[in-house]
C-alpha cells in the first residue's frame, strides 16, 4: 500500500470516533485535530486521480459526516474573517468528501455559506463551483455543486435558517433559534 493511501486511512481513522454528542462537548484542542485532519484530507483530495478521490469518499461513514458539513461551515466563516479564498475552496472539496453520505438536506445550507462567503470576498461562484464540480465522485454531488451559484438568487440566508454575526475576526454563521455548532 502507498503511503498517501495509508495516511488517508490514519486521518479517516482519527474521524471514525467522532460522535455529534461527543463532539459538541470537545475541547477547543480536540476540534482543532478534527479540522487538522479534515484539511489534510481536503489538500489530498484535491490533488488526486479520480480513483483516489473515489477511495478518500469511501471512508466516510453517516455517523461522522457530519463532521465535513461542520468544517465547511467553518471555513465559509474563516473566508469572512481572513478574506481567505482557500478556505472556500477546503470547504468545497469537504463538502464532496462527504458527498452526501448523511442527507443532501444538512448539505445545502453549508453550500450557502460557502457561496454566501465566496460572494462576500469577490470571488467568481460559478467558476469555483464548477471546477469544485469536476472532482465530485458521484454525478449528484457533481451536478449540485457545478449548478449551486444558480440556486440562491435572490434568497437570503434567513432561507437556510443561518443569519451573519459579528464582523473582522468575531464573524460567524450563526443558526437561527440555535446556539449549536452546526
Amino acid at each position: 500500500m502507498d503511503t498517501t493511501r495509508d495516511h488517508v486511512f490514519s486521518l479517516f481513522h482519527q474521524l471514525q470516533g467522532v460522535r455529534v454528542l461527543d463532539f459538541i462537548k470537545f475541547p477547543p484542542e480536540s476540534r482543532q485535530t478534527v479540522e487538522h485532519s479534515i484539511r489534510e484530507l481536503c489538500h489530498i483530495f484535491s490533488a488526486a486521480d479520480a480513483g483516489m478521490r473515489s477511495d478518500i469518499a469511501s471512508y466516510v461513514d453517516h455517523k461522522f459526516s457530519f463532521a465535513f458539513l461542520w468544517f465547511a461551515k467553518l471555513m465559509a466563516e474563516k473566508a469572512i474573517r481572513e478574506s481567505c479564498p482557500e478556505a472556500i475552496w477546503e470547504g468545497l472539496m469537504a463538502i464532496l468528501i462527504e458527498n452526501f453520505a448523511y442527507d443532501v438536506r444538512d448539505t445545502v445550507p453549508r453550500l450557502v455559506l460557502l457561496h454566501h462567503s465566496a460572494t462576500k470576498i469577490g470571488l467568481d461562484c460559478a467558476d469555483l463551483f464548477a471546477r469544485a464540480s469536476k472532482l465530485a465522485v458521484s454525478e449528484k454531488a457533481s451536478r449540485i455543486v457545478h449548478d449551486f451559484p444558480q440556486w440562491p438568487t435572490g434568497r437570503g440566508l434567513g432561507s437556510y435558517l443561518y443569519e451573519e454575526t459579528g464582523s473582522g475576526a468575531s464573524f460567524i454563521y450563526r443558526k437561527l433559534g440555535d446556539d449549536a455548532l452546526f
